[in-house]
């Protein structure tokens, strides 16, 4: 497991080399499925955006994924939504973003 960052300036933040970042159809298909994934709630979530982005297919370190879930730990509202947009944000920047809020919202407002 790599290190986690202690604080600014310590480890700097490294955008994920060209191999390993997917592209925008990728990851609009990995974040569509996901939405649509109500059963086991939260915890179920945050288990399969870890073995699928940080184990399988590599495209956010373990360390990174822990130092950011542990952020959205400590806010208020659904871990596993914030923890999915600043993935997203990390990917992609705005457009992940704006689709992870719409796909992480989607089966609530049709009430799945």
């Amino acid at each position: 497991m790599d290190a986690l960052p202690l604080g600014p300036g310590i480890r700097p933040d490294k955008r994920l080399a060209a191999s390993q970042r997917p592209s925008f159809g990728e990851a609009l298909r990995f974040w569509l499925k996901l939405g649509w994934i109500s059963f086991g709630g939260t915890a179920a979530h945050l288990a399969i955006m870890h073995h699928e982005l940080v184990e399988k297919r590599r495209w956010i370190s373990n360390g990174r994924f822990l130092h950011a879930l542990s952020h959205c730990m400590i806010l208020p509202g659904p871990e596993a939504q914030q923890l999915a947009i600043y993935i997203g944000w990390k990917l992609h920047s705005i457009p992940l973003i704006l689709l992870g809020i719409g796909f992480g919202s989607i089966r609530y407002f049709l009430g799945l």
